[in-house]
């Protein structure tokens, strides 16, 4: 400048280029201070632009709307090259920091100029600008005019703390003015193939945008995130702890993983896990392909959705369903605090639970998880259900409530899954642990042979229930082992753990103990209605504790013995 005087200022900068060739060699532009221009201006149509080890330090771009404090340019189809080469220096140059636009550069590339930059020699420190602190691209299509890995063309940021700042070098990909993109997230890859998502009131902030993924740079919306795979045939969602889910989120792909969130953490146990919070409007909904949740917490919100539905349901098509190293939890422990819903309802299709958690919930009318008629294959593998209270009339099953016939799949609960504290309503719930409804046809569908119950309670079966079409063939005399085991050495001789319906006649509860032991000894017992153990003639009728009414009907149990 003219002077060095402090305020004092230009109105215009060294050069402005419309048409022909420019080249700068070793140039220096230091200490100035201009009005509402950048030091060079390359217009649309300018012929090939080289500048080679050149030097532009301590350079201030007054005035609104400033872009480039020392280069703006504007490029398409007609122009040359522009090239920055030779160790060239920006060295603290700056645009207005409310709204300036790329402190050292600033390029609006339009389609057709996306080979025609290359700034791979520039140095950038201590520039500032509102975004672009260093560089800024107002590129019609960011993805085609910085590839991934493109990055070298961009130049460098000289100081150590700024090399960390995504806020250096930005962009607006196709115009969109209301987005501003860190070029990191242009350039990089999706560490993983992980693509993360986050709410919009976490840090950092959920956006559906065509870089979305990033760990730092998340989607909003799952839908989204499984759409930036594209072809690959493992979906990955990587989720940010604390992720709301507000609404219904329909999955129907081959290769879903939801997992949380990539971090140094090496998993040790659910405390692990990234959170979901599922809000009462908020559901996944699988119809068909494959789906894994893996260290996931479903952390459930109380309130009433309007279709009262569980928070993750399989409802139609070939779905396979699997749960890993999940917990569910309520997003509140206050006394009082209730769900509506439970995690899962299973209507079509498979389901694999395995070392999942579900822990200190109070549910009002339904379930954890519910089997209907037609589901697939259902496995519970090395499960943990603790302190479950199922509340409202009618409860079936605190945990489990399922409903097997001819057209199911198989219910099997393995490798030690345990079911303390589990409860239904002790004045008309049936099986605090599990109920299973088993129609014709589904009598070989089921094994809970690595069930363990403790401390469970309903009106009865409280710890299991199965109501069945014929208990006989359900539960064959010596297939106990199929009904889990009760670890409470004086719940072992409680004959009201586990019990059941035979037939759909609801007038007698009968313990299942009576129906998978034999008669000691073929002795069948009678004991009139005013006695204890009270008779009653029934199939099962017959035991010292579950005696006949009459004896007529004890000799009929007798069948062909020759010895009645």
């Amino acid at each position: 400048m003219a002077s060095n005087t402090e305020g004092y200022q230009l109105s215009r900068g060294l050069i402005e280029l419309n048409i022909g060739a420019l080249t700068l060699t070793n140039i220096e532009v230091i200490n100035l201070n201009i009005l509402q221009q950048s030091v060079i201006k390359i217009n649309n149509g300018a012929g090939i632009v080289n500048i080679i080890g050149s030097k532009f330090k301590n350079i201030e771009r007054e005035g609104s709307d400033g872009k480039g404090g020392v280069i703006e340019g504007y490029i398409g189809n007609n122009n040359g090259k522009i090239s920055v080469s030779s160790s060239s220096t920006f060295e603290n140059c700056k645009v207005d920091t409310n709204n300036g636009l790329g402190g050292g550069i600033y390029l609006k590339i339009s389609n057709g100029g996306e080979l025609k930059y290359d700034l791979s020699g520039a140095s950038y420190s201590e520039c500032n600008a509102k975004y672009g602190k260093s560089l800024f691209i107002d590129g019609f299509d960011l993805k085609l005019i910085i590839p991934i890995g493109s990055q070298a063309k961009l130049g460098t940021l000289s100081d150590s703390i700024e090399l960390s700042q995504v806020e250096q070098m930005m962009g607006y990909d196709n115009d969109n003015e209301n987005l501003v993109i860190p070029l990191i997230y242009v350039y990089s890859s999706i560490s993983n193939s992980i693509y993360h998502v986050s709410s919009t009131n976490s840090n950092p902030q959920g956006n559906d945008n065509k870089f979305c993924g990033h760990l730092q740079w998340p989607c909003l919306t799952i839908n989204y995130a499984i759409e930036q795979s594209g072809s690959a045939s493992e979906k990955k969602v990587g989720i940010i702890s604390e992720y709301q889910l507000n609404s219904i989120v329909d999955l129907n792909l081959e290769g879903i993983q939801i997992q949380r969130q990539i971090n140094a953490v090496t998993w040790a146990s659910t405390s692990d896990n990234s959170i979901i919070l599922i809000k009462p409007q908020g559901q996944l909904s699988i119809s068909s392909g494959t789906i894994l949740f893996n260290e996931i917490t479903f952390k459930v919100e109380s309130g009433i959705n309007q279709q009262l539905k569980y928070a993750i349901e399989g409802i139609s098509g070939a779905s396979q369903i699997e749960l890993t190293k999940c917990l569910m939890i309520m997003a509140s422990n206050t006394e009082g605090y209730q769900l509506s819903r439970g995690l899962i309802e299973l209507n079509i299709g498979a389901l694999t639970l395995t070392n999942i958690e579900v822990i200190n919930l109070n549910i009002l009318q339904q379930s954890v998880i519910k089997i209907n008629n037609g589901a697939g294959i259902v496995n519970i593998i090395g499960s943990k259900f603790k302190n479950i209270e199922r509340e409202g009339s009618d409860g079936k099953g605190g945990v489990i409530e399922g409903y097997i016939g001819n057209n199911n799949g198989k219910i099997s609960v393995s490798s030690s899954s345990t079911f303390e504290n589990c409860k239904v309503d002790t004045n008309n719930g049936l099986g605090g642990g599990i109920y299973l409804k088993i129609s014709n046809g589904g009598e070989l569908k089921y094994d809970l042979s690595g069930a363990s119950y403790s401390e469970c309670n309903a009106k009865y079966g409280k710890s299991l229930f199965i109501d069945g079409f014929d208990l006989k063939l359900i539960i064959p005399i010596g297939s106990q082992a199929k009904l889990g085991t009760l670890s409470d050495s004086i719940e072992l001789s409680q004959v009201e753990q586990m019990m059941g319906y035979d037939n759909d006649n609801e007038n007698l509860v009968i313990p299942l103990i009576y129906v998978y032991s034999s008669i000691s000894n073929s002795i069948y017992h009678v004991s009139s209605t005013n006695s204890n153990p009270q008779g009653n003639d029934n199939k099962f009728c017959g035991h010292l504790q579950w005696p006949c009414l009459t004896i007529n009907y004890a000799i009929e149990q007798s069948g062909s013995a020759s010895e009645k």
